[in-house]
């Protein structure tokens, strides 16, 4: 009788173990699987919804993916496609969902919110979306007792173009690497092409001469091959735009000479790499797949894979 006892004592202390234990991860929706959590923005009221992805082999070493969502700010179904890789790979997903509503149009998400869109002056960098990222890293790196003190960052299309301002406007200091995909429009490291074509007047005085770090950083610069549609809805159309080039392909291989001619012209190294993926059009899902084998092959230690334009 007294085993019993014993047992059924110990059955009931284990079951509320574990039951706090899920309580514990799930109050900042960390658990395997597919997660969401509510991030408070420092220095703000603000909070923003986080989608997570963690596989069942997850070690406090994963690597941790960082992924910019595009224009249509669909971060489930980002998170989502991104799920099937990080099974395959052992990837820590972390995707930031930009609403809409506290993130209109492409000036407060694509271009960072930098500047307030009727004084035209610049907006404190709290309220900078780039200003986000990092700290949001830092935050799921502390609770999931994670050992990577950097992250990998991906964008496709929108998401490419905050991740390669992000770095532009050195932002944040953590990225182990960049991988970034067929946006629109690029930022590219010109001085004398307008913002947010360009740096001429851009809200934060930058300089491609300040550009030595992001152009010595590990960078994959990749596009799909059958990305070439000029009349594709989302494209910009604009003059300043068409002059990057007349579709995605033209642009993504104009803006990674443009940087390599001024790493040249600078006398600063370039570790960029360009890989345009064969039979792939603007597939969110294809460019994810791509992306993700090629953030792998850098974990391995391999370097990406690498084809000039």
């Amino acid at each position: 009788m007294l085993n019993r006892v014993s047992t059924s004592l110990f059955s009931v202390a284990l079951c509320f173990s574990l039951l706090v234990a899920t309580f514990s991860a799930s109050a900042f929706t960390l658990s395997e699987g597919k997660g969401r959590f509510w991030y408070s923005l420092p220095d703000s009221d603000q909070r923003l919804e986080v989608h997570t992805y963690l596989p069942d082999n997850v070690e406090p070493a994963s690597p941790i993916v960082m992924v910019m969502i595009g224009s249509s700010r669909r971060a489930v179904m980002t998170r989502d496609i991104w799920a099937e890789m990080a099974d395959e790979y052992g990837f820590i997903i972390v995707v930031p969902h930009f609403d809409k509503e506290n993130y209109p149009g492409g000036r407060s998400y694509n271009r960072g919110n930098l500047v307030d869109r009727k004084t035209q002056r610049l907006n404190p960098s709290e309220e900078w979306s780039y200003s986000v990222i990092e700290p949001l890293f830092e935050e799921v790196a502390e609770a999931l007792g994670s050992t990577r003190e950097e992250y990998y960052l991906f964008g496709h299309s929108a998401g490419c173009q905050v991740a390669h301002r992000l770095l532009t406007f050195d932002v944040t200091s953590k990225v182990e690497a960049l991988v970034c995909s067929a946006p629109g429009v690029w930022t590219f490291p010109d001085d004398d092409m307008p913002w947010h074509f360009g740096l001429k007047d851009d809200p934060l005085d930058v300089e491609t001469a300040d550009l030595a770090d992001y152009f010595a950083m590990p960078v994959l610069i990749m596009v799909g091959e059958n990305d070439d549609n000029p009349n594709h809805s989302k494209l910009a159309t604009s003059s300043r735009a068409m002059a990057q080039g007349a579709n995605r392909v033209e642009r993504a291989i104009n803006y990674f000479e443009t940087a390599e001619e001024q790493a040249q012209r600078l006398e600063v190294p370039f570790h960029w790499n360009f890989h345009i993926v064969p039979d792939v059009n603007h597939s969110t899902r294809k460019t994810a797949e791509f992306a993700a084998a090629q953030i792998a092959r850098f974990e391995r230690g391999e370097g990406f894979a690498n084809m000039e334009p």
